[in-house]
């Protein structure tokens, strides 16, 4: 109970913050969608997929109602959002799935140097 307590304190706070300083930002809301689109994939390179979900998802989603976007479609954006983070390095789960099939002459360098323009793709 008291670890839990901790983490809901913890996820409180943070959208009290974060949902507080969004919705301050004179982006407009397709400026606040790609910030939040870049956020996620910064946790991306430090967090595992279910650590993002269980942080972000709090943060994010009133947020995003607030905006005026639908649930649904923010959801679907979400998850391709997941999609890249699995690949983005230095964590990027994907390439070292990847590694482990291929020729040893290949190296991780490789993967890091080709996983990035399919990021930004």
């Amino acid at each position: 109970m008291k670890a839990i307590g901790l983490v809901m304190w913890i996820v409180f706070g943070a959208y009290a913050f974060i949902g507080g300083l969004m919705a301050v930002l004179p982006l407009g809301r397709w400026g606040i969608l790609v910030l939040i689109m870049f956020i996620l994939i910064l946790l991306g390179m430090v967090l595992d997929v279910t650590g993002i979900v269980m942080l972000a998802v709090p943060i994010f989603v009133p947020v995003i109602k607030a905006k005026g976007f639908d649930s649904l479609w923010f959801g679907v954006l979400f998850n391709v959002s997941l999609q890249i983070t699995f690949l983005s390095p230095p964590f990027g789960y994907g390439m070292f799935y990847l590694k482990a099939v291929t020729p040893p002459e290949i190296t991780m360098t490789d993967f890091y140097h080709v996983v990035w323009p399919l990021i930004i793709l």
